[in-house]
């Protein structure tokens, strides 16, 4: 009996070791899968950026900034820092076109919308391609609803929902534009950007002092103010050996740190919260 028990022993005692060994190996291989799945390559992203300027070209896209993307070459690309896992961020360099008369680094960013449920609007047109008038009051009829459902903002008119989310003019651009239909390009270009909920808040909340500037759009892409983290909240420096500046500078972070949070807490409709904030994903 004693030989049987221990047997029995070894072999509960081996399954559960195979058991545990088959798990492990198994998390560590879906853990390699996923860190695969989320890094992103530089000729991944150069190929982004060729479809979304041959999109400009054969006029499927529109935006303040598919110029300076596509064809003068103001904003070069540089290096991607994620390509899935929900969204596309590229780092850029912008020179004279994001900031007046400064070169800057910037961020190129869009939603990776394979996988994501986005349904364009296929507004009516006419025999020219370009929009009914009943297809203009549906267009702003849905924007609006999409505005206000994500910021409980009512913008009003189709005027007024170009002027503030895509800083241009559209009666204007649309009698400029050389080709027709350029209309309808502008408004399913404005309608892929609105249903991206970071380029909605900023865009809404632009004036508050903290939130990243737009620079500018291309199709349902949006150029972004770089935001790197601050050295200075990196480590805690010694009292005896910190400069005088980097005090100070501090404590000017953390005084507009306050600011932001009271800010949150007071303009905003509802409560906003922090998620997954760290220096990998602020860099």
């Amino acid at each position: 009996m004693r030989i049987i028990r221990c047997r029995l022993n070894r072999l509960i005692k081996t399954s559960i070791c195979a058991t545990l060994l088959i798990s492990l190996v198994y998390v560590i291989s879906l853990v390699v899968i996923t860190v695969k799945e989320n890094q992103c390559s530089n000729e991944e992203s150069l190929h982004f950026i060729e479809d979304l300027c041959e999109d400009y070209k054969s006029h499927r896209v529109e935006g303040r900034l598919c110029e300076a993307i596509c064809e003068s070459k103001d904003i070069i690309f540089q290096k991607c820092a994620n390509y899935r896992g929900g969204k596309v961020v590229l780092l850029a360099q912008c020179n004279g076109r994001c900031q007046e008369g400064k070169n800057v680094k910037a961020v190129i960013k869009t939603k990776r919308w394979e996988g994501h449920h986005f349904e364009p609007l296929n507004l009516g047109t006419h025999g020219n391609k370009s929009l009914t008038a009943d297809s203009l009051k549906i267009a702003k009829t849905l924007m609006n609803d999409l505005i206000y459902s994500t910021t409980k903002v009512n913008m009003g008119s189709i005027k007024d929902i170009f002027e503030k989310l895509w800083e241009m003019d559209f009666t204007s651009f649309v009698k400029s534009a050389r080709y027709p239909g350029a209309d309808n390009v502008v408004i399913e270009s404005l309608w892929k950007l609105l249903n991206q909920d970071e380029y909605l808040f900023m865009s809404v909340n632009k004036d508050s002092h903290f939130i990243p500037k737009i620079y500018g759009t291309c199709g349902g892409v949006y150029v972004m103010e770089y935001a790197p983290s601050g050295e200075n909240l990196n480590s805690s420096p010694s009292i005896f050996t910190a400069k005088k500046g980097g005090w100070v500078e501090r404590a000017s972070i953390a005084l507009q740190i306050l600011d932001i949070c009271q800010s949150l807490d007071i303009d905003f409709h509802e409560p906003l919260h922090f998620c997954d904030v760290r220096k990998k994903t602020l860099d």
